[in-house]
Formats: C-alpha cells, structure tokens, sequence
C-alpha cells in the first residue's frame, strides 16, 4: 500500500479500501478487525463464509446497533459449525479433523471456513464416505453390523445419520478394526474401503458387502493395476497426469505410481487428489502464466517470453540458432505454453516421432503418444492422430528442435531473423505460419533477445 500510495492520497485509499481491501479482509481501523469479527459470530459465518465484504457490510448497517465487537481479538471460529438444516452432525464431524485429514477438501477450502466445510461434509463427503472426526470410521460401522448392511446396503450417508439419530445412544461400535497393510505397507493414504466398495459394485456382488479382506485383497491384485480410485483423497490417473516425471518413468504402469506415491511422493508434498493445486513445480508456473497469457495479461506475456528465451539458452549456445524465432515458434506451437502434461508432456514444439533421428543427434529418449492434431489441408483445417514425442523437460524439446532445423533447414549461425523464417515455414502446413511469426517477433520485440 505504501509503495502504491501516497500517505496523504485520502480517496485514493479510501477508492482501493473499498475496491480491494474489503474483498481481502484487510483492517483499515483500530476499531473493526475483520477476522475477528467474523470468527466471533457463526450465524455471521453461516450467512457469509468467506466473503469479507458483506463482514464490513453488516457491521455498518447492522452490528453497530446490535451491539456486535468487532475487537475481541478471535483466532478462531468461535462456536464452530455442527449443525445444519435441523441435524446435529457434532458426533461425526469437527471442522478441523475434517480439512486436516482430507486432502481433497484442503485444496478446495480455507482451514477456518467451518460452515463450508460442514456444507460440504453434508453434501459430499459422507456419500463418499470421508472421515468427519477422529471418532467415527463409517467403514467399521458399515463392517460391524449385518442389519445396517442390509437396510443400507452402500448409501454410506446413512450409516452416519444413523448413528446421529440411533447408533450412539444404543452403543453401537464404530472402531475401525480393519487397517489395509499388506507386506509391511500401510496403504491408508490411497485406500478407502468404504469409497472403495461404494464405486466398485462388481466388487462387493464378487466379494460380499462387509468383507473388507477380501474386497482389500481385489484392490491388492486387480485395483491398482487396473487403475481403479480408491480413495476419494488419492486418484492414481489425477496422480499420473499432473506429474510427467512420472508419466515419462512409469508410462501406464499404475502398480508404480501408486508405490512412488507411498514411497516418495507423501514425503515430496506431491497430490493425487482431484482438483488439487499441488503439480509439478515447472507446470504450476507455466500453466498458471499460460493462462494469463492466452487472456490476454501483458506482464504475463512477458514473463513466458522471458521464460522461454532463458530456456532456449542450450540450444542457442550448440546450435547457433536465433534465440527470437525459436521463442516465436515456442508461442505458437503450444499457444502461450498450453498445457500438454497429459497428452505429450513438454512438446512445445509440435516435434513428431516420424522425424528421422539418425539425421542429427537428439536429446528424445523414444517416448511418444498419439495425439489429435489439426493441419492446414487445401485451405481447410482437418484434425487427425499423430504419434508425437514426449520429452522429460521443456528445454530437452527446444534443444530437439533446434538441432533438426539446423541440421535440414540450415539455419544454424543465421542472423536474419526473416531469411530463417523463411527457410521454416514449411515445418506447418498452415500457410499464414512465417507472417505468424513474424509478427509475433515484431509485436514483442524478440529480436533482443539475439
């Protein structure tokens, strides 16, 4: 604030506080802390959630006349949320044993949103059978009685009402005494039997409802090979896509994911959950700056061009090839670096596997994947399959290119950025390609980067 204004700028401030800061929750008074206003009030919560806004709203209309303190220096959500639409769900659910053990929902919620998370707990998380609180495992309840199984069958949200409305007051067990270990492995971070049962029907007709060994053991022999999710936490394909080290490594064996999962990947912070954030370090980046790009954010756009020039340096430095037309040809193959992690990981540059590679010395190791392409065709665009090159990271890519060009194309110690182009507008069959990159050098000025 104080780099973007001045200390006397009144309306300026006054202009982002209510832009900005309010939507943030930052406090711009003594008298009124946002945070803890919010947390010292759960129908507040419940009304709200996350919307800071509507805390500062409510405070001038309305908390000012009811007495409400907005200075009571809360940490945390005060009364935390147990209850909704007429249920007590206290003897299943706790805010945050829920966030904390549930990384699915981690990803999609702040740790204090205790209504959102309840919300959410109704409506998604015991169908799917997430554990609420470190007192109730639906998965043993479901397990110790017959007569729930029966009545029940795989509705998992039922067993949970359930012991709200009956199963505790009769003293009924809900102790998880099945623990998924195998020859010394814990397999409780990608295993779940109760998600496991619920999405697997033709494995409980195989096995029998309630037998947690021997719907285990499928997963052991067939589940993880097959692919199947086995936990609402832990999607060995989600886990497969966002990480191409590991696609390039493993490939379709799912065995192995699962076991680097366990291994390493824990211990790394790498995810498997859906809609997680966590990815690999260079694809957060790219993908997040790639985004911004492609809507059109120019200081984006100049930290890909800058990104891209800084990866181009091996190839510029054996092949001798310019650093502007490789950064305009990167653009426009991938789009502003379009995210290709689980179609051809790091192909940046539309590299085919057909290329012959005893014409010059290639850094791809032979890893490829058929991928829908559109060509340029009489003037008509058509889409078809092509086998094209997977590559472990985006330079090995670059430096592929740039040592097929300047072995076929000869353009290796150009320095007309125009006479290479023209030399390279046949590597696409689209016929606007060369003005496409001319333009894209004149537009960004790539030709610094020389």
């Amino acid at each position: 604030m104080q780099a973007a204004f001045a200390r006397d700028d009144d309306y300026g401030l006054l202009k982002d506080f209510v832009t900005n800061g309010m939507n943030k929750g930052r406090q711009a008074s003594a008298s009124f802390d946002p945070t803890s206003y919010r947390y010292a009030y759960a129908d507040l919560r419940k009304a709200f959630g996350t919307d800071y806004s509507r805390y500062y709203t409510h405070f001038l209309k309305y908390g000012v006349k009811e007495g409400r303190k907005a200075d009571q220096g809360f940490t945390e959500p005060q009364n935390p949320a147990t209850a909704l639409n007429g249920t007590d769900y206290s003897l299943v659910f706790d805010y945050k044993f829920y966030w904390e053990h549930n990384p699915s929902v981690k990803s999609a919620f702040a740790s204090d949103d205790d209504y959102g998370l309840l919300r959410h707990f109704v409506s998604t998380g015991m169908k799917n059978g997430l554990q609420g609180n470190e007192a109730f495992n639906v998965a043993a309840y479901r397990a110790n009685y017959p007569d729930l199984q029966k009545a029940f069958g795989n509705d998992l949200t039922r067993y949970y009402l359930h012991y709200i409305q009956y199963g505790h007051t009769e003293g009924r067990s809900c102790e998880n005494s099945f623990t998924p270990v195998a020859n010394g492995i814990d397999y409780s971070p990608v295993f779940d039997i109760s998600y496991y049962e619920v999405h697997n029907p033709d494995v409980v007709n195989a096995y029998g409802a309630g037998n947690l060994n021997g719907i285990f053991q499928h997963y052991l022999t067939c589940g993880i090979r097959e692919g199947r999710q086995s936990s609402a936490n832990f999607d060995v394909r989600v886990y497969r896509r966002r990480y191409n080290d590991l696609w390039f490594a493993f490939g379709t064996d799912f065995s192995k994911y699962v076991t680097h999962y366990l291994t390493y990947g824990i211990k790394e912070g790498r995810s498997g959950a859906e809609g997680s954030d966590v990815t690999s370090t260079q694809y957060t980046e790219w993908k997040t700056l790639g985004i911004l790009a492609r809507n059109g954010d120019s200081s984006a756009k100049q930290a890909v061009i800058h990104k891209i020039a800084t990866m181009c340096d091996s190839a510029v430095s054996k092949y001798h090839m310019l650093r502007s037309v490789l950064i305009a040809q990167v653009i426009l193959e991938s789009g502003w670096l379009r995210d290709t992690s689980s179609s051809m990981p790091n192909n940046i540059l539309g590299m085919n596997k057909s290329l012959l590679n005893s014409r010059w010395t290639s850094p791809w190791l032979g890893k490829y994947a058929s991928v829908r392409v559109s060509q340029e065709v009489n003037g008509r665009i058509v889409y078809d399959y092509e086998d094209m090159r997977c590559y472990e990271d985006m330079e090995a890519c670059i430096e592929d290119y740039a040592a097929f060009v300047t072995k076929v194309k000869g353009v290796g110690g150009m320095t007309d950025s125009n006479a290479v182009i023209e030399r390279l507008k046949s590597y696409a069959t689209d016929s606007s390609y060369a003005s496409k990159l001319r333009s894209l050098i004149s537009k960004y000025n790539l030709n610094q980067y020389n």
